[in-house]
């Protein structure tokens, strides 16, 4: 997995570079939505995808971004069931979006099939131990085919999206905190001078503090799932008395506990050194505080994975590169999707970063 994140970070970086090269604007958010479904792609599925290579857009990914506006809008639009009824307005646009998905889904499922028939080596990608699994049951069946499909769009959904919108608001807030971007440029050089040439390593990018740091602080303000909920398995009281029934669903809102006065300090302030202690280490907040990966023994399984996908990219990008904003930062706001990406996309200019004196 870190070898993969290390790969595709390298693409990453060779399409900036043409881009500082060419004093072009380029849109962020769409070019860190390609790394993380490249990676993904690779991680979860064993393919070489190749979105950082290419110029057209993606199909899989713009049908992807279709479906989950319009899934994600039926919370708010009433009339979405007469719509899907009729097979009219956003309802026949989504039901087109989910049959491209199941192209590449099936034709995904379908070759790993024909490698696994053609070797008798065995795949250790996410796709290929389902798989496996399932035909050590005896379960292959048309039914088993729907049932892997599911398992690719779930993790399509985990290992896309949010982290493309944490590192998208990522790359905007160092826009704007340039004394921010200039102080983890530090630690990041500092790292690569104590590597001596030798390539990043796992271990060297987990010990950053201040990258951790800048990571969460953008995870406190823009969390990529802002709500979430569950449903009681019992009846309960909660700490303030009130009283929970089975079944009852209990709905808590990230996005507005990481602005709330009650629990942090200037919480509209974006202060990466809120989360470093005295002695300069990262302090992870609360769980309870900070439930951005929820919290307990259901905390999110892809947590350490986020944070190594975004901190390597960041590492990679800000060793000899500084980014700032095409526009009028007033105007980027949030889209209405699943998760909370940037409305219209991040319109950035990249330059190489100038030597310190």
């Amino acid at each position: 997995m870190f070898e993969v994140f290390v790969e595709h970070a390298g693409h990453f970086r060779e399409v900036l570079h043409r881009h500082c090269a060419a004093m072009t604007v380029l849109d962020m958010q769409e070019l860190v939505a390609r790394f993380t479904l490249d990676s993904i792609c690779k991680i979860g599925f064993g393919i070489n995808l190749g979105g950082l290579r290419k110029q057209e857009p993606l199909p899989f990914g713009q049908a992807f971004d279709r479906a989950t506006n319009i899934i994600s809008a039926r919370f708010v639009e009433p009339l979405w069931k007469i719509e899907r009824l009729l097979g009219i307005g956003k309802q026949r646009q989504l039901r087109k979006a989910l049959a491209e998905i199941q192209v590449f889904t099936q034709g995904v499922i379908q070759r790993r099939r024909q490698e696994q028939a053609e070797s008798v080596s065995e795949r250790s990608d996410l796709l290929s131990r389902f798989m496996s699994l399932y035909d050590a049951k005896g379960e292959r069946s048309s039914k088993t085919d729907e049932l892997l499909s599911d398992v690719i769009i779930n993790f399509v959904l985990a290992g896309r999206d949010t982290t493309s919108n944490l590192l998208s608001w990522s790359f905007k807030c160092l826009a704007e905190h340039p004394h921010v971007e200039e102080k983890l440029a530090e630690e990041i050089n500092a790292m690569y001078s104590g590597l001596g040439g030798a390539p990043i390593s796992f271990d060297s990018i987990r010990k950053l503090p201040y990258l951790n740091a800048v990571l969460t602080e953008v995870l406190r303000l823009h969390p990529p799932v802002p709500q979430d909920f569950k449903i009681a398995v019992a009846d309960d009281v909660l700490p303030d008395g009130t009283e929970i029934r089975r079944g009852e669903q209990v709905m808590y809102q990230v996005y507005v506990m990481g602005r709330s006065p009650k629990l942090w300090e200037d919480p509209l302030t974006f202060l990466p050194e809120r989360h470093i202690n005295d002695e300069g280490a990262f302090m992870q907040p609360n769980m309870y505080k900070f439930p951005v990966f929820q919290a307990g023994p259901r905390t999110c399984l892809g947590k350490e994975m986020a944070y190594l996908e975004a901190g390597i990219l960041l590492a990679t990008v800000l060793r000899d590169m500084t980014v700032e904003l095409d526009g009028d930062p007033a105007q980027i706001t949030y889209d209405n999707s699943l998760t909370l990406p940037i409305k219209g996309g991040l319109p950035m200019r990249v330059k190489y970063r100038r030597p310190s004196s």
